[in-house]
């Protein structure tokens, strides 16, 4: 399953954001609704206000078929990139996207001089959360 990941720099601007968008909510009300998250914001936009305009989180998402199946929100502070949220959609749970955003967000801070942390992310969903 060949996945993209790349970073959004405004995911409400975007030009075919409202598929994104619709994408991105989805998965983040089933990680709410199939979850025992009680602290967590019952709508997507409640969620992310906390981090849009601030100016070290980046949003990244996992296409596959120019659709989102996962996304990633990660905090860059200093020298290291913290894991903040990290959520894959149902259909696409135990077909590896958690660990390829996983690879690429490595990756990407290595390249940086910086270290990703996964300490305590708010949202992990996918079937297998052991590689966390």
């Amino acid at each position: 399953m060949p996945v993209t990941v790349e970073v959004l720099t405004n995911i409400i601007d975007q030009g075919y954001i409202n598929q994104n968008y619709q994408d991105i909510a989805k998965s983040y009300q089933q990680a709410v609704v199939d979850s025992s998250m009680v602290d967590m914001p019952p709508e997507f936009e409640q969620f992310w206000s906390k981090w849009d305009g601030q100016a070290t989180p980046c949003f990244y998402a996992a296409y596959f078929n120019r659709r989102i199946i996962g996304w990633a929100i990660v905090n860059k502070v200093d020298k290291s990139w913290v894991l903040e949220a990290l959520c894959v959609g149902l259909p696409n749970h135990g077909r590896g996207v958690g660990e390829r955003i996983l690879q690429v967000l490595t990756k990407q801070a290595a390249e940086a001089g910086c270290q990703l942390l996964v300490d305590k992310p708010a949202i992990y969903f996918e079937k297998d959360s052991s590689k966390l």
